[in-house]
Formats: C-alpha cells, sequence, structure tokens
C-alpha cells in the first residue's frame, strides 16, 4: 500500500514539474523573431531618429529651394516658376511620407515589430531615393542652359 502511495506521489510531482516546465519550442519556430521590449524600443528609437532625421533635412531642402524661388522671381518666367512650384511640391509629397513612416513606427508595438521595422525601411529608403531625386530636379532647374528663365 505504502508503495502505491509512494508511486501516485512521484505520478503526481512529476506531473506538476511537467507542466510548470517552459513550453519546448517547436522546430519551426524561428528565434530571430523573438525580440526583447528593450531590443524593440532602441530600435524603434534609432529608426524614429533617423526619419525624423530626413525629415528634417528635406524641411531644411524647402526652406532653400523657397528662398531661392523667392530671390529669382523676377528672372523665371511664368511657366518655369509654375514647374519650379510643381518640383518644391513634389518634395513636400515626400517629406509627408516620411512622416507618415515615422507614424507606422510610433504606432508599432513589440509584437508586430519585425513586420512593422521591414515594412518601414523599406518605404523609408524609398521615400529617402525619391526624396534625393526630387531635390536633385530642382538643383537642376536651376543649372541648365537656362532655358526655365
Amino acid at each position: 500500500m505504502k508503495l502505491l502511495k509512494l508511486l501516485s506521489m512521484g505520478v503526481i510531482v512529476s506531473s506538476i514539474l511537467f507542466a510548470c516546465e517552459p513550453a519546448q519550442k517547436s522546430e519551426d519556430h524561428d528565434d530571430a523573431d523573438d525580440i526583447t521590449m528593450a531590443d524593440f524600443k532602441r530600435e524603434r528609437d534609432e529608426l524614429k531618429a533617423e526619419i525624423k532625421a530626413e525629415i528634417d533635412e528635406v524641411d531644411a531642402k524647402i526652406d532653400k529651394f523657397q528662398e531661392r524661388r523667392k530671390s529669382d522671381a523676377e528672372q523665371l518666367s511664368d511657366e518655369a516658376e509654375d514647374r519650379y512650384e510643381d518640383l518644391i511640391d513634389n518634395l513636400k509629397d515626400k517629406r509627408e511620407e516620411l512622416k507618415e513612416e515615422l507614424d507606422d513606427v510610433e504606432k508599432s508595438t513589440e509584437s508586430n515589430w519585425n513586420n512593422t521595422k521591414a515594412d518601414v525601411k523599406k518605404g523609408f529608403n524609398e521615400a529617402k531615393s525619391a526624396v534625393g531625386k526630387a531635390a536633385q530636379e530642382v538643383e537642376d532647374f536651376f543649372e541648365g542652359d537656362n532655358d526655365n528663365v
């Protein structure tokens, strides 16, 4: 009888211990998807800072181009002024795209961070490239053979 009680106790104890062990990871679980809260916050803050820096740079370019437009206004034909304004508006649109990427980062959570980060980085890189092209178009506007004036 004592042996039966002892065996029953052993089964109960081992059941409790087994139930308290952390679940084993399945073989298809990817450890790369695991992220700590500290890593999430650090990565999110770094990406936010990078996007904010790009937005500040775009704002500086817009200000510079608008000042240049004002200083050269007397030299510009109406058609050239309209084209120049379109180029600046395009740059402003790109700034808005960057702000949307920043908003996505700010709304991200630890649980959706890996997907959000990948999407935002892709969108950020595309917007950053488009900003570079738009800014170059504005620069080229005045550096051509003066057909714009």
